[in-house]
């Protein structure tokens, strides 16, 4: 149905339903709507007063910024993003409580720059599409963002990436705001 709010190529339908829950878990997900904020108040909004917000959101390097390179090559546009201080901005705004967790990984990218079947198979899912159908230039250009990147090492090449867990408090009814 649609995009968001139902109205078409805003991004994912939005869950529909007024119902709250103990727990909203949302992964990778506020950079998915062209209007984060909408998307953020509606997580909020899922939330039970009492009840917890779990949200996982990327850095803006890494993998997200070669989805941003993807996103220019193929659509010619920009991908939302949304900061992290927007996301702790956006908690103080609907009174969540915020603890934020910080994971640091190593992605081994060696396959995918070295283009084998396995490596293109990785990158797509990284990056949420199909690049086999992505054409020669494209594909390069994809590519060398990739070993921009990348740090080359004796035992391969990998990518640092940084990935944020928020972990957001709604108070019950009647008791203190954000912290």
């Amino acid at each position: 149905e649609g995009g968001e709010g139902g109205e078409g190529g805003g991004g994912p339908p939005l869950f529909r339903s007024l119902t709250q829950f103990d727990l909203v878990v949302g992964v990778h997900v506020v950079g998915a709507f062209s209007d984060p904020q909408a998307a953020f108040g509606r997580l909020a909004g899922h939330t039970r007063p009492g009840g917890h917000l779990v949200l996982v959101h990327p850095a803006a390097r890494g993998v997200a910024e070669l989805a941003a390179e993807q996103a220019r090559l193929v659509k010619g546009s920009e991908t939302h993003s949304c900061a992290w201080d927007e996301l702790r901005r956006l908690a103080s705004l609907h009174r969540l409580r915020c603890e934020l967790e910080m994971l640091e990984s190593r992605l081994d990218c060696t396959e995918c720059l070295a283009r084998s079947p396995t490596g293109v198979a990785i990158l797509s899912h990284c990056l949420d599409a199909d690049l086999r159908r992505l054409c020669e230039p494209k594909m390069l250009r994809l590519l060398q963002s990739l070993w921009r990147l990348a740090t080359i090492g004796e035992h391969g090449a990998h990518v640092e990436e940084t990935t944020a867990i928020f972990l957001l408090s709604k108070p019950r009814a009647g008791s203190a705001g954000a912290v």
